[in-house]
């Protein structure tokens, strides 16, 4: 009975072994991630809040992806004042949050809380600090386009609102003319253009203001494409200007007044010529974001993508609206990404200033409105998922090895037992009733050389099988 029992034990022990691996595994199973990303931007001059952007991302066995239409809740803590945004991300799982911190500044600290909507657990948590304003000269410059040809007593100069022109809508193009030897403006100037194939303009000529420019309104039909303008004073000076204007390939169409009202909301519309569905569009001035939303664009009779959003009242001075198809695209402009630079309350007096302020919004330019990673979730879901993989490696360690020792003495037990029912059988044989007893004792500590080897061998493959169990334990914590 004895025999039948150490057999079971035996057979046993190797298989709870692998239970016992099989529940470690489990327990440190690599399960899927869903965390939270929170991209941040100083505020605007306005100090309403923050409009920073949400990312919500799965990751499972290596492969990460976004996730669309998850309702969420955004709580935030500023000073003692805690607020709360709801909102759901778009089909890239991004969603713009507005955070209400009225009189908000750089270096205050914001708690925040972001989680999916009737989930208990956390997509990201912890405390962001608010960045110090962008630095008002960072990446300007004057957008002027640089001719291929330029000559005369007059100059000509030429400058697209927002740097480049739209494929398909029209587009604010100012021309200006100066004398060549004093810069002075012309005013009155007669400017005429003629366009390249695939530029078309709504007015052959216009006439400069006292600012020397004129307004013309563009619209591009292919993606390489010139001009020539010619500039006639007054007093018969004249000027010639031959080149290329930028386009901005797959670009979004928004139309905004050029000068805003202080104090007062408005309401934008984008057009999208491409067929993606969505879109972004965001609002900077010159020391942060002021606001941002996410578009979903509906095809109008033509199949072009329109939509609407109302904005809020913003702070006296230049702002641009950046309209891009990725998430991103307003830190770098690059691509379809297009800033274009409007007022809130006129910078000029006069009759003449829509065209003073119109010809010096054509030359504002921007490098981008970057942004950073206020806080994580990723890194946080990922040091919780390493911990749990760590204890269920711990599990079916420690398991695994009371399994070899427990197997490594049922072996060493069960080859004393063999042995000894040898010993028995022997003197059963020879008719030795009357061996003493320390006799038998130095007879039972006798193993033959060849015994042993088997119960080394034995015990070497039982640990040798333990062994692999306990490093397919390790890999798959690793």
């Amino acid at each position: 009975m004895r025999g039948s029992l150490r057999t079971i034990a035996l057979t046993a022990t190797p298989a709870a072994a692998v239970v016992t691996l099989a529940l470690g595994l489990r327990i440190g199973a690599r399960s899927e991630i869903r965390a939270a990303v929170v991209f941040a931007a100083p505020p605007s001059a306005e100090a309403r809040g923050l409009a920073w952007q949400v990312l919500v991302v799965r990751e499972e066995r290596g492969v990460r992806d976004t996730l669309p239409g998850v309702p969420l809740v955004v709580e935030s803590e500023v000073g003692g004042s805690s607020r709360t945004w709801r909102g759901a991300t778009n089909a890239d799982g991004v969603a713009e949050a507005w955070i209400d911190a009225p009189d908000v500044k750089a270096g205050d600290a914001i708690r925040l809380r972001v989680r999916a909507d009737g989930e208990p657990a956390d997509l990201a948590s912890g405390t962001a600090r608010v960045d110090a304003p962008w630095d008002a000269g960072r990446g300007r410059g004057r957008a002027a386009a640089t001719p291929s040809r330029r000559e005369g007593r007059l100059t000509i100069d030429v400058a697209t609102l927002g740097g480049a022109l739209v494929p398909g809508f029209p587009t604010d193009v100012w021309i200006g003319a100066f004398d060549a030897a004093t810069h002075a403006p012309v005013d009155r100037a007669r400017i005429d253009v003629e366009p390249e194939p695939g530029l078309a303009f709504e007015a052959g000529h216009a006439t400069a203001c006292r600012a020397g420019y004129a307004r013309f309104r563009a619209t591009a039909m292919a993606h390489v494409t010139g001009a020539r303008f010619t500039a006639r004073a007054p007093d018969g000076r004249t000027g010639e200007w031959f080149g290329a204007l930028s386009v901005a390939g797959g670009a979004m169409d928004v139309q905004i007044p050029q000068i805003v009202e202080p104090g007062a909301p408005f309401t934008i519309t984008v057009s999208n010529p491409t067929p993606r569905p969505i879109g972004y569009v965001e609002i900077d001035d010159e020391r942060g974001r002021a606001w941002a939303r996410t578009l979903s664009f509906t095809p109008d009779d033509r199949g072009v993508g329109r939509a609407g959003a109302p904005v809020p009242p913003l702070a006296l001075g230049l702002h641009w609206i950046v309209t891009a198809s990725e998430p991103h695209g307003a830190a770098t402009l690059a691509g379809a990404a297009v800033a274009r630079p409007f007022l809130v309350g006129r910078s000029s007096a006069g009759g003449d200033a829509e065209c003073e302020d119109g010809a010096r919004l054509a030359h504002e330019v921007s490098g981008g409105f970057p942004w950073r990673a206020a806080l994580n979730g990723i890194a946080d879901a990922r040091a919780r998922a390493d911990a749990g993989r760590r204890r269920g490696a711990t599990f079916a360690a420690i398991g695994i090895a009371a399994a070899a020792v427990l197997e490594a003495l049922l072996i060493l037990a069960g080859a004393r037992r063999s042995h000894s029912d040898l010993l028995a059988m022997e003197r059963e044989l020879d008719g030795d009733d009357a061996a003493s007893a320390d006799d038998e004792k130095e007879r039972a500590r006798l193993v033959p050389p060849g015994a042993a080897l088997r119960v080394a061998i034995g015990l070497a493959l039982a640990m040798l099988g333990f062994a692999l169990l306990a490093s397919l334990a390790l890999y798959r914590a690793g």
